[in-house]
């Protein structure tokens, strides 16, 4: 993409947000900002992290519980229920960040799903709930003025089926 003065912006092919391309860098074929590389898996196939199926250790799980919430340990976090479907009644939802902070969740499980709805402390698209199973994520912002984790980005990976390719 092309903005004023001839500069050139492209967005980061991690997190997905806008920079000057100046600013990239080129990793295993994607264009991403050095402050994504600082927290992904640099030695991963996929980097970034959102490819479904965990192998096995490969990163560590986080049990929600529906009363408990999730408290962001990491920017980047694979949820599952503990040991059930949980959808969160805590309030918030989301323990408070700081201004900015981001945070990218990834379900774990088709069994242990977590179900996050629009309100205490979260801003979803259209209001739409989301329930995070193995290989759905949702990536969030955090703005202080509001108190709330505003939604950046989701992607519901193996999920929905059209003519027999996962949209």
């Amino acid at each position: 993409m092309s903005r004023q003065n001839d500069e050139s912006y492209y967005d980061c092919d991690i997190c997905g947000f806008t920079f000057k391309k100046k600013d990239l860098i080129r990793h295993k074929g994607l264009l991403v900002d050095k402050a994504c590389l600082d927290e992904a898996d640099i030695d991963s196939k996929y980097p970034w992290g959102f490819y479904g199926k965990q192998d096995a250790g490969a990163e560590t799980v986080t049990s929600i519980t529906a009363a408990g919430g999730i408290t962001r340990t990491k920017s980047y976090m694979l949820i599952q229920g503990d040991s059930a479907a949980v959808n969160i009644t805590a309030d918030p939802q989301i323990a408070a960040g700081t201004d900015e902070d981001l945070l990218t969740l990834e379900g774990n499980s088709d069994t242990y799903t977590v179900t996050l709805e629009d309100g205490t402390g979260l801003s979803l698209r259209e209001d739409k709930a989301i329930t995070l199973k193995q290989g759905t994520v949702i990536s969030f912002v955090y703005s202080s003025d509001d108190s709330l984790w505003v939604e950046t980005s989701r992607s519901n990976f193996y999920t929905d089926e059209v003519q027999g390719r996962y949209i």
